[in-house]
């Protein structure tokens, strides 16, 4: 009996130790896991932030200042008026159009372009459109083409865009 409570006394030593090194791996596995999965999230948060910061932010910019050209200085502003109030302003709406919406609607198309892959914008016609309006309208005034009649601009897209801009904000919890 002795002899027993000998061996089982022996034994207690190294069960402990077995357990004890089970239980770190576990502790290690779980923190490994946990880590894994903080870093996949964290990925996440930066990928939204950077599609928020480096596509949507410019964007909606972009959009913002050709829209107030536009709304100023459009061909609905200058018909109707004076032929030196018309023209007047058809030479300054030329001139902003070559300055500065065509110039915007060309980096409208490029930010588009290089953020294709990276987000679900693929999937999001309202930014396939603005691309392709974007195209037909700097080449519109090179040879009217049907391209253009057909991608006319839409404020729907800025809606869109805005509504999108909304949800990768809820995503991030902003």
């Amino acid at each position: 009996m002795a002899q027993t409570a000998d061996s089982i006394s022996s034994f207690v030593p190294i069960v402990a130790s077995g357990v004890s090194f089970v239980s770190g791996l576990l502790v290690a596995y779980f923190s490994g896991w946990v880590a894994k999965k903080n870093r996949q999230v964290e990925r996440a948060t930066d990928a939204l932030q950077i599609q928020l910061n480096e596509f949507y932010g410019p964007l909606r910019a972009l959009l913002a200042e050709n829209s107030q050209i536009y709304e100023e200085f459009g061909p609905g502003r200058f018909q109707g008026r004076t032929a030196t109030t018309a023209n007047s302003r058809g030479e300054t709406w030329n001139s902003l159009k070559e300055t500065v919406l065509v110039p915007n609607l060309k980096s409208i198309r490029i930010l588009i372009q290089n953020n294709w892959i990276r987000s679900d914008i693929a999937e999001k016609r309202h930014l396939r459109d603005l691309m392709l309006h974007c195209i037909a309208f700097c080449e519109y005034d090179k040879a009217p083409n049907e391209m253009y009649q057909k991608f006319k601009y839409k404020k729907e897209w800025v809606e869109s865009i805005e509504r999108d801009i909304a949800l990768l904000k809820e995503k991030l919890g902003e």
